[in-house]
């Protein structure tokens, strides 16, 4: 999964390239048709005696005000760093394959530095958030093109993710349907890591860049870190409490695997189920982003449109005009994005520019056919900017 093309040569399309690093494509099980006798998701919790409209009401707010407690408590830092494997690419960049713990689990992600030498503090930051995907590998491609000599470039890989460099591989421990509330935490405590040992990372300015999967993580971390000066997203989720998306042939899978699946099971609880849709949902979560450009397609069938509506809607009532929000919508475009790519490039390379006056040659993107979906050596990733991540207050938290 991936774009389809070549790399783009011009900087803002470099930027372009750089989001098809990640496979934002979140194909999560219903992308290849449905039995037409199978009962359905929302019959299936029927028939177990879930109340469907209790289960998917609006968030008190006192859910809200728990859930940002939870996040304030959550201890992220770098703990056993270590550098698993460190190589020159074609075009001089050095690439280190990175392992920490998360909780109890080790997990695994890439540092990019550019060719050259670097004074401490000369690089800023761009973290690359991958997309889910059905085959749940970060494949990081060894190209002499694939990264802009501006910026470290950080890629984490997310729980139960493979990661790929050439012909090594590297597994994360934990639940790969954990994705949006457990990814945000893997790719805050994979940056903390990796600033650690990269003493040539500028903490300076931070935006997170992502898609589908990717761009959820990037809005949550948006709002978790108050150290995230802008949020990227492209095609990402925005509210997983709306019950239509029981019905959506892509999206039931992860409700199935992760939000009810312990309903599903008989032993979980309906202020459970709805504390995991909350905790991926940054809808609920707006007032506290940072200032945020979306790309969406109208045609998307993995992610509906209407999901970056309902952010458009909610950021309006708050106040938030552009360029403190923007969305772009692509009329008649798909998930993958494919012919829109350079254009979202030459947009979020603007936004960048805005955020940071220094100027911004774009990052790279990455092309491949994201529609792919069984090509295991195609989920990518797509970065973001980032300083050091100090472990102040929550964003927006009271």
């Amino acid at each position: 999964m991936g774009l389809g093309g070549e790399l783009l040569q011009t900087p803002l399309g470099r930027l372009a390239s750089i989001l098809a690093l990640s496979s934002w494509l979140l194909c999560l099980g219903g992308c290849g048709g449905d039995s037409a006798d199978a009962v359905t998701l929302r019959e299936w919790l029927t028939n177990l005696g879930v109340d469907v409209n209790e289960l998917f009401a609006t968030p008190t707010t006192a859910e809200i005000d728990a859930m940002r407690q939870e996040w304030r408590g959550r201890e992220l830092g770098a703990v056993d760093v270590r550098i698993e494997s460190e190589r020159v690419l074609p075009a001089g960049e050095t690439l280190r394959v990175l392992s920490h713990v998360v909780g109890q689990q080790t997990h695994y992600g890439v540092v990019i530095l550019p060719p050259g030498d670097h004074d401490p503090g000369s690089l800023p930051v761009l973290a690359n958030f991958i997309g889910f995907g059905r085959v749940m590998v970060l494949d990081v491609p060894d190209t002499a093109r694939a990264y802009d000599s501006r910026f470290v470039t950080m890629l984490p890989s997310f729980r139960g993710h493979e990661l790929r460099v050439g012909e090594e591989a590297w597994f994360s421990d934990g639940d790969p349907y954990d994705q949006c509330d457990g990814g945000t935490d893997d790719a805050i405590a994979f940056l903390e890591a990796a600033l650690s040992v990269t003493p040539e990372a500028n903490p300076s300015t931070l935006i997170a860049l992502g898609g589908s999967r990717g761009g959820n993580v990037a809005m949550l971390a948006g709002i978790r870190r108050e150290d995230v000066d802008g949020v990227a997203n492209i095609a990402g989720p925005t509210d997983y409490l709306r019950p239509e998306l029981l019905d959506h042939p892509n999206m039931t899978a992860l409700y199935t695997n992760y939000f009810v699946r312990d309903l599903l099971a008989g032993v979980g609880t309906i202020p459970e189920a709805r504390r995991r849709m909350l905790s991926c949902s940054p809808l609920h979560f707006a007032d506290a982003l940072p200032p945020m450009q979306a790309h969406h397609g109208t045609a998307d069938e993995n992610v509906p449109f209407e999901q970056a509506e309902l952010l458009a809607t909610r950021m309006g009532k708050l106040g938030r005009a552009p360029p403190e929000f923007e969305l772009f919508r692509y009329e008649g475009a798909d998930h993958a994005l494919a012919e829109e790519l350079t254009l979202i490039g030459e947009r979020i390379g603007e936004f960048i520019n805005r955020l940071d006056p220094a100027p911004t040659p774009a990052v790279q993107v990455l092309t491949d056919d994201m529609n792919a979906a069984q090509d295991a050596r195609g989920v990518r990733h797509v970065p973001a900017r980032r300083p050091p991540l100090a472990y102040g207050p929550l964003r927006g938290a009271p």
